[in-house]
């Protein structure tokens, strides 16, 4: 659970302050404020729009690398580097999809001005569902090769993928109904970006055996400490909408 937390809050930073953030302060502009779903730019443009879910799409990549060239040493962290492969990869796909489903976000921003616009939107769901099933199979190939090197029974898939999830679920919720409220929308947005993808993980049918392996997760009180420090911060700071304008000169 202590590793989702950390990793679901890496996802989202990285969406919100990395790509969307560092776009708008590489453009000349000012961030003002951000928060779990969303970051204030003094100035939007298509690329700060943009700039958010392709920093997920690279950071999944990046982390696959990392597992495929230099993996860690310890479980925990070759599972916390998959974690983040897995989040970042599966919730850009699935906010593609989500996007040209209802309109929400920021690829419909993106291509707005392509018309006519029902055929974005169609595209954007055929796209973000073919992205989905490929870092399912990125994610199943990267987890029995270089995080597991082995297989597990489907009772031990569910616990490495669902704990994750149920962990990184409490901090997006969280942060979301104490700095947003109790709105549908975004604790729906929350949901799918932690336990939808967990529920997604435990299909990954190449990992499972029949037999156990010896692969294993200790408990670790340091990851536990870092992922109380940096989900109680993500949600008492960041929940709110993180105001930036008190930094302003």
């Amino acid at each position: 659970m202590a590793l989702g937390v950390v990793a679901y809050v890496c996802e989202t930073l990285l969406h919100e302050a990395v790509g969307h953030g560092g776009m708008c302060l590489a453009s000349g502009y000012r961030v003002t404020a951000i928060a779990p779903l969303w970051m204030h730019c003094s100035t939007t443009t298509t690329l700060v729009n943009l700039m958010g879910p392709a920093a997920n799409l690279i950071g999944a990549v990046v982390y696959g690398l990392i597992l495929r060239l230099a993996p860690p040493r310890l479980d925990s962290l070759r599972v916390f580097v998959w974690l983040g492969l897995a989040f970042n990869g599966l919730v850009a796909a699935g906010y593609m999809g989500v996007g040209g489903l209802t309109g929400f976000g920021d690829w419909p921003v993106v291509l707005g001005s392509v018309q006519p616009f029902w055929m974005a939107r169609v595209g954007l769901v055929v796209v973000g569902a073919g992205l989905y099933i490929i870092f399912l199979r990125l994610a199943g190939g990267a987890l029995k090769r270089d995080v597991i090197r082995g297989a597990l029974t489907d009772g031990r898939l569910r616990r490495l993928v669902m704990f994750p999830a149920l962990g990184a679920a409490i901090a997006a919720l969280g942060a979301e109904a104490y700095g947003q409220g109790a709105k549908p929308l975004g604790l729906a947005l929350a949901a799918g970006c932690t336990l939808v993808v967990g529920f997604s993980l435990t299909s990954l049918s190449t990992v499972k055996t029949e037999t156990e392996t010896a692969f294993g997760v200790r408990f670790s009180l340091a990851w536990v400490v870092v992922a109380v420090v940096v989900g109680a911060g993500f949600v008492l700071a960041v929940g709110p909408g993180y105001d930036l304008t008190r930094f302003a000169p």
